[in-house]
């Protein structure tokens, strides 16, 4: 299963309720490469770049990640995965796709809080903007993918966690 949407739409906090009510485990991307520039690993320095610009990070790279990760977890919930169409017609192991679908201002509001609580340097209103286009020129494209073959359930992100989890 993978959780599309755009930067700021609750990715994270949705996929945690649902990896807890069906036992998923979580494989977030973009967490796993922002630990990896956090340790300052050879990944790290090579994603560190992309991860601040808010540019999408080498699909080879990202692929091999995933794969390497599913070796060891059966019963999965990708989240921030795929990013754009190659992506996901080269990745096959998708047979449930979520979409969380949220306005652009409200994305905005919520980073540049979430900037302030955690103190991302990705959370600026560059960036952020930049990171919107990225996301509706490489991933909406995803959404239809998923959508026309038939494994897309899209829900509106924009009210409350609470409201979401609904």
């Amino acid at each position: 299963m993978v959780i599309i949407g755009p930067p700021g739409a609750g990715k994270d906090t949705q996929g945690e309720f649902i990896a807890r009510k069906y036992r998923l485990k979580i494989l977030s991307v973009g967490k796993i490469l922002r630990e990896e520039v956090k340790k300052e690993s050879k990944l790290g320095k090579l994603v560190k770049k992309d991860l601040e610009s808010g540019n999408l990070v080498d699909d080879a790279l990202v692929d091999k990640i995933l794969r390497e990760k599913l070796k060891r977890e059966k019963h999965a919930l990708i989240d921030g995965f795929p990013r754009d169409l190659d992506q996901a017609k080269t990745f096959t192991h998708i047979n449930y796709a979520l979409y969380i679908g949220c306005k652009r201002e409200e994305i905005v509001k919520r980073l540049l809080k979430r900037a302030k609580v955690e103190g991302r340097k990705d959370d600026n209103k560059k960036t952020i903007y930049h990171r919107w286009k990225v996301f509706v020129e490489e991933t909406l494209p995803v959404v239809e993918f998923y959508r026309e073959k038939g494994i897309l359930r899209e829900i509106n992100g924009s009210g409350s966690i609470e409201e979401v989890n609904k």
